[in-house]
């Protein structure tokens, strides 16, 4: 019975250090590892998104129903920084979107930026998916020559070990009907932050903002 006892408490004793395990938080950071981008929407608009960079696009968006006096035109620009190439966990990461509404007689646009797990980039039902944050976002209704940004500090998460090894930043483009949407996706690396990084080959430091300077400033909405 004193043998079958012990067992069983070295067995509850395994199990517990397996789950403490588990449960630890991995050492490492994470790196950027892709970036990739793409667009959809309706078929019975048609939308153009041009001058597309790793921080910027600039979209345009016409459509006109039997019901309508006349065509729904939306011109907007749409840029973000602060995407940084390395990301430790527990530090917190400033994130700036920029929203030119250069002319809408209709409905509006918006941009924002979702931190959270990686996902197919033509699901953008990314408020039901789980580890899902807010990033800054920025958003007009119908009025033309409304600019804004807004920057809002996010917090890189920890890893565990059962977790996924990657982790995203979704910037979303609206045009009211249409989308552009860029990821750039993250990989968990174990061990220490390199000394020495070389940033991956994508333009995440090519923002160019002169497009926010035309135009009365509005306020996000």
């Amino acid at each position: 019975m004193k043998l079958l006892g012990r067992s069983a408490a070295l067995l509850l004793s395994a199990a517990i250090l397996l789950l403490i395990a588990g449960l630890a938080v991995a050492d490492g950071y994470w790196m950027l590892d892709a970036v990739t981008a793409d667009q959809g929407g309706r078929d019975d608009v048609s939308t153009t998104w041009e001058n597309a960079s790793d921080t910027s696009v600039m979209g345009r968006s016409t459509w006109k129903w039997p019901e309508m006096d006349q065509p729904a035109i939306t011109v907007s620009g749409f840029a973000w920084s602060g995407i940084p190439p390395l990301m430790q966990p527990g530090q917190r990461y400033n994130l700036t979107v920029y929203l030119n509404q250069i002319e809408n007689n209709w409905a509006g646009s918006s941009i924002v930026i979702y931190p959270g797990w990686p996902n197919n980039i033509h699901d953008l039902n990314y408020l039901n998916m789980s580890g899902v944050g807010y990033g800054p976002r920025v958003d007009f209704g119908a009025g033309n020559g409304l600019a804004g940004n807004n920057s809002l500090e996010i917090d890189a998460p920890y890893h565990q070990p059962a977790d996924p090894p990657y982790y995203a930043l979704l910037i979303n483009c609206w045009l009211y009907h249409d989308w552009h949407a860029v990821q750039y996706r993250y990989k968990w690396m174990e061990g220490d932050l390199p000394s020495e990084y070389e940033t991956p080959t994508i333009m995440i430091d090519s923002l160019d903002q002169g497009f926010m300077s035309d135009g009365p400033a509005g306020d996000p909405i």
